[in-house]
């Protein structure tokens, strides 16, 4: 009996052999997948000196229109957002450094830069003396200004051909200073500028923009845009994206409506 027992025994050792490891070895562990890291944050540069588009206020807090379609773009984006304040002269360097992703600017575009869809557009303005008549076309030749390179002075030479004569600057300051001085009947240019350059200045007390809005000079105005490297076309189809459904929104009509009543219109599509 006691040769039968140790036979099964060892016939049953040999099956558990010949059946594969024991239960008691350890099993590979399994690979835990890494924990995806967030996306990093968009930074939106604003200018801290470009009101009504974007400036600091007395107590130190962004304000404006590019301040609050940034929110709400980044609202609509459900991304998280960082706003990087710096002088207006600074924008398009931390652009081109990487310290932003994108910017607002209106006007000529710089190169290597793509820009999104018109978040605003810009209307011109004639500014004249106050006492200027209704019609500038309806009275005697004047002398009329604008700035070189511009829509503005494309415009003006369409609408005032001889005999009024037309004088060209490289800057808007002597342009002001020549309207001041008498030496002006009028000059065209952007609302904006107009009103934030001469017309709430000492120089400008004498003065008014003869029409204010649309339909001034066809086809004359400014596009405000979100622009971001030349490298980045798929942000800038996200960004194009998420502006076209808070463009069609009321926080955006009423935002445009407060800060650029008068200076700028919703573009057209």
């Amino acid at each position: 009996m006691l040769i039968k027992f140790f036979s099964r025994l060892a016939l049953a050792a040999a099956l558990l052999t010949a059946a594969g490891p024991s239960f008691s070895q350890s099993e590979p562990a399994l690979a835990v997948p890494a924990a995806v890291a967030p996306p990093p944050p968009i930074a939106i540069g604003l200018a801290t000196d470009d009101m009504p588009f974007s400036a600091r206020n007395r107590f130190g807090a962004l304000g404006g229109f590019d301040v609050e379609v940034a929110r709400l773009l980044c609202a609509e984006l459900e991304a998280r957002c960082r706003l990087v304040a710096l002088p207006a002269a600074e924008l398009q360097a931390a652009l081109s450094d990487g310290r932003v992703d994108a910017v607002f600017a209106a006007g000529r575009i710089a190169p290597n830069t793509l820009a999104s869809r018109s978040v605003a557009q810009l209307l011109p303005a004639f500014v004249v003396p106050r006492s200027a008549a209704g019609d500038l076309e309806g009275g005697l030749p004047g002398r009329y200004g604008a700035v070189i390179g511009t829509e503005t002075l494309a415009g003006l030479k369409a609408r005032f051909g001889p005999p009024n004569t037309i004088l060209t600057y490289a800057s808007r300051e002597e342009m002001w200073i020549d309207l001041s001085l008498g030496r002006l009947d009028g000059v065209l240019t952007m609302a904006v500028a107009a009103r934030r350059e001469f017309l709430t200045t000492p120089l400008g007390t004498g003065f008014r923009i003869l029409r204010e809005g649309a339909g001034q000079v066809d086809g004359v105005s400014e596009d405000r845009v979100m622009i971001v490297p030349e490298g980045a076309a798929s942000r800038r189809a996200t960004l194009e994206a998420a502006l076209a459904r808070v463009m069609a929104g009321p926080d955006y009509a009423e935002s445009l409506s407060r800060h650029l009543t008068g200076l700028a219109a919703q573009p057209n599509g």
